[in-house]
């Protein structure tokens, strides 16, 4: 499929209009021009609605929105074992699971480039989503947030070297400890007695 195409795709979305429409005055007339917005585009077509738009009531959605709002947050939790669990199958070299990986990769990119109604690809995302899940199991998104809290956990008990200024200053200012039997020096005596312990 061509980038003109592609381009021809959107302009039908964008012309139907909607309250949920997303980056409606971009076209795709061009390969630079497409490859310019793909990064933009797989971020809209990943993680939208974004939380700015699960309050808001208007259009035909309504309310139904702050119920995508959950579907969202359970895929934002996903995504780190997306990631994870595709470099992993890639490394891994088995057809079955690079025919997986394309296949994902091609189907995210076509629609997140061709869609540009919001609505329209929260219902049209679930072709690509929910082949992905095995995908995202395979990369325990649970032992990475597992290791994000923990070490959310760990900087809060840990305590700052900066958080105590006088501690450096006081430390500085004490006299050396003595060692044992160490006598202090005393010019008089020491000097007349030069044997003396």
């Amino acid at each position: 499929m061509t980038p003109e195409s592609l381009g021809a795709l959107r302009r039908n979305f964008v012309s139907s209009g909607g309250n949920s429409l997303k980056d409606g005055v971009v076209t795709i007339s061009s390969t630079p021009a497409m490859i310019r917005y793909l990064p933009r585009a797989l971020i809209v077509g990943l993680l939208a609605p974004f939380p700015t738009d699960w309050f808001d009531l208007r259009g035909s959605t309504g309310a139904m929105r702050l119920f995508s709002g959950l579907e969202m947050i359970l895929l934002y939790t996903l995504i780190p074992g997306l990631l994870i669990g595709t470099a992993g199958w890639v490394r891994s070299k088995r057809v079955d699971r690079m025919f997986l990986v394309v296949f994902l990769g091609a189907l995210i990119i076509a629609l997140s480039l061709v869609v540009a109604n919001v609505g329209t690809l929260f219902r049209l995302r679930l072709q690509y989503v929910l082949p992905a899940i095995p995908l995202a199991l395979a990369g325990h998104p649970h032992r990475f947030w597992r290791r994000v809290f923990r070490r959310l956990r760990g900087a809060q008990h840990q305590p700052s070297k900066w958080s105590d200024p006088d501690s450096t200053s006081t430390a500085l200012h004490q006299p050396a400890p003595k060692a044992a039997g160490h006598r202090p020096f005393d010019g008089s005596r020491d000097l007349l007695n030069p044997h003396r312990e």
